[in-house]
């Protein structure tokens, strides 16, 4: 494990995005975490900080907290980021330059890991983060200098 912090996406990378739920997916009646996803962040916040950064627009951190508690992912999560305590969206630089600076990381020792190449991935590139596209269906694209992975588990690998 290379990385000191590692910045997830919420609805589609830590948790399953159930296209027809409405509101915040705390209130939601079925909640799930992605498959792999606590066995990762065990292993991961063994040795690293994990955070999540969403663009969720109907949950405020107090809502996401609750939904990761729901699926047993809160205990491993240091911070939530959301546009209402960081008051940006992703891919703004301004959104990976506020987290940044609230973890104290260096964003060489930081990775953005999302199922979006365009917000979560090239966002994090952009203010020079490391990106990992969470893409467990195998979707057309690719960025450079960008690693790919189909499950979670991946990031837990002694290569990464």
């Amino acid at each position: 494990m290379q990385f000191a912090h590692y910045i997830f996406d919420w609805g589609g990378t830590l948790m399953v995005d159930f296209p027809d739920a409405r509101g915040p997916m705390c209130a939601w009646e079925q909640v799930a975490a992605v498959e792999g996803a606590r066995e990762t962040l065990v292993a991961l916040h063994r040795e690293a900080g994990c955070y999540l950064a969403t663009n969720a627009q109907d949950s405020k951190e107090s809502d996401i907290i609750k939904a990761l508690e729901r699926v047993g992912l809160a205990d491993h999560i240091d911070r939530v980021f959301c546009f209402e305590n960081v008051g940006y969206r992703k891919p703004s630089l301004d959104f990976f330059n506020t987290i940044l600076a609230a973890i104290e990381a260096s964003p060489s020792r930081t990775v953005m890991v999302g199922d979006s190449l365009d917000t979560d991935v090239a966002g994090a590139l952009a203010a020079g983060l490391h990106g990992i596209w969470y893409n467990p269906t195998g979707l057309e694209g690719e960025l450079k200098g960008v690693g790919v992975i189909r499950s979670l588990v991946e990031l837990t690998a002694p290569s990464r």
